[in-house]
């Protein structure tokens, strides 16, 4: 044992130092705990009380996991509802496509597209549509955990083969935000973080200005809609040369191209998407 020098003073162990990102990743898990206890569970589609068990921890025990499932937060017949993208969807956008024979959809045939690809988890329909309205803008941010859970178990997979180094979801308007009290794409991804250890990067893209609600507009006019509307934070993305854009709908693409360019622009070198519902083939 080697003698302390005479007069020197034992200095107590460095106290570990919590970084900053563990400190945000613990604020988001105690948002999602929060929202459980405040909103007592209801189904996204019928919106009616789910079963005590459904969230239990001996269901999660049975799980092998430290959270429900997206099964563990919806109605069986009620997920039945929600049609999921099937086998044969574009190898752009992942749109789902009217017949095996086709590889593209038409948008992606006959628009510019710089991102690499992506995966929408729902058909935009009816019943997803009405789950998205509720979750934006009637603000039933109780849903995100279930949105972001069916995409984790869905895509989980392929978001780890394609090594994004940020999850980057598509902005709003400060208007937007005072309206809704919230960034659902961003929420999503801050949830999507937690599951996969990729960080969110809300800073890293820009709403610039407020725009007209896309649904409804010829495809010139919302490129129009768009223009100028978003801009990239080259600070935010030093060191990213891989992003995942995240957004609640992807219907022609126009949101997710823009975002894309502007991205490219700040030194990003490869853009792919993630939507929780894609526009119906056609």
């Amino acid at each position: 044992m080697i003698p302390e020098e005479e007069g020197s003073t034992k200095m107590p162990p460095e106290r570990p130092v919590m970084k900053k990102e563990h400190i945000s990743r613990i604020g988001q898990a105690g948002n999602e705990a929060l929202l459980s206890f405040l909103y007592p569970p209801r189904c996204p589609v019928c919106e009616k009380l789910l079963p005590a068990q459904s969230l239990s921890l001996r269901r999660l025990r049975e799980q092998g996991g430290d959270r429900p499932s997206a099964a563990g937060r919806i109605h069986p017949a009620c997920l039945a509802k929600l049609r999921r993208v099937g086998g044969s969807y574009c190898l752009k956008c992942g749109k789902a496509l009217s017949g095996p024979d086709q590889e593209y959809c038409y948008d992606c045939r006959h628009e510019i597209r710089s991102f690499e690809g992506g995966r929408g988890l729902w058909v935009y329909d009816e019943v997803s549509s009405d789950l998205i309205f509720a979750y934006k803008y009637r603000r039933k941010r109780e849903y995100a955990p279930f949105i972001a859970d069916s995409l984790y178990d869905a895509f989980g997979e392929w978001i780890r083969q394609i090594r994004p180094q940020a999850l980057v979801p598509v902005p709003i308007s400060a208007r937007k935000r005072r309206l809704r009290g919230f960034n659902q794409a961003a929420l999503l991804a801050d949830l999507l973080s937690m599951r996969t250890g990729i960080p969110a990067k809300e800073e890293a893209l820009i709403r610039l200005r407020s725009t007209a609600p896309q649904k409804g507009l010829s495809r010139q006019a919302r490129r129009e809609n768009l223009s100028r509307a978003f801009a990239a934070d080259a600070g935010a993305l030093e060191g990213i040369s891989r992003v995942l854009l995240i957004d609640d709908i992807y219907t022609t693409g126009s949101t997710a191209q823009f975002c894309t360019q502007k991205l490219l622009q700040a030194g990003v070198r490869h853009v792919w998407i993630l939507t929780a519902c894609i526009g119906a083939p056609f």
